[in-house]
């Protein structure tokens, strides 16, 4: 079920109160989604979700129900209706047609952001086989999120590690990269879900001159790296200290320290541009 926060919420081209919030039809399945942060009371990365949702309308070969200018500005309605500084806010479309009584919803959701001693410690991952079918189109799946609430509920550890065929392909909710000998490892991009934040990382390596690798990464293969991150809307890049509390690494590895300084900087001057 979904829960919204703030007082108002957009329901098509509406703005209803949040105790109008329809939660259970709008976590069903069937809807294209997108989630993204607010920072200083700007959409970060707005342009880039917005083109990624596009996207996954186009490689899922059905039509937008409305504009990516539509939806820029409806979400620009949304933050300043609920006075909201900070927050992640949910999207959630489908084509438009007769019998769809909800084909386009805007809102804030429940966050979970870091602590400044979480980034210090790096957090802990457990590994599931289970593979996302489509990885590139973002539609909602009750199966594949309830399955993964199991599995951390099991296991206590901060996120889950996907596994295809003993390769690694991303976590439950975040891209994954390894660190090894001054270059930045991580899974191709037809085999992920290609985060917005995980684009700017790879764009942000190169930038700062980092030797970046998208290749197949097996399991057996993770004893072999000096560290490892994930990243993420919430999380930006976070450090890993475990992975199935077999593998370890250290979390404060200074190339990550390095790249998170340049991401957070990257988001700094974003917002400074808006």
């Amino acid at each position: 079920m979904e829960t919204c926060l703030h007082p108002v919420f957009i329901l098509n081209d509406e703005l209803k109160s949040s105790c109008d919030f329809p939660a259970d039809a709008l976590a069903a399945e069937g809807y294209i989604y997108e989630v993204m942060r607010v920072i200083e009371g700007k959409p970060l990365f707005v342009e880039d979700h917005l083109k990624r949702l596009a996207t996954s309308f186009l490689l899922a070969n059905v039509r937008m129900p409305i504009t990516v200018e539509t939806i820029q500005s409806r979400i620009s309605t949304l933050i300043a209706a609920n006075q909201v500084s900070s927050g992640n806010i949910k999207l959630v479309l489908k084509t438009r047609t007769q019998a769809e009584k909800y084909w386009f919803a805007a809102w804030f959701i429940p966050h979970f952001y870091p602590s400044p001693q979480t980034y210090s410690q790096g957090v802990s991952m457990t590994s599931m086989q289970l593979e996302r079918k489509d990885p590139a189109v973002k539609f909602q799946r009750d199966w594949f999120k309830q399955r993964i609430s199991e599995q951390l509920k099991l296991s206590g550890a901060y996120e889950i590690l996907l596994i295809n065929n003993d390769c690694i392909t991303e976590g439950s909710k975040s891209n994954i990269f390894f660190v090894k000998a001054e270059t930045i490892i991580t899974p191709p991009e037809e085999q992920v879900l290609n985060g917005v934040t995980r684009q700017k990382i790879l764009a942000v390596c190169r930038q700062q001159g980092i030797n970046c690798e998208e290749r197949q990464v097996c399991y057996f293969e993770l004893a072999d790296f000096e560290g490892a991150f994930l990243t993420g809307t919430s999380p930006k890049v976070l450090a890993i200290n475990a992975i199935d509390a077999t593998v370890c690494y250290e979390p404060r590895h200074p190339l990550i320290s390095r790249i998170s300084r340049a991401y957070d900087q990257l988001i700094s001057d974003y917002l400074n541009e808006k």
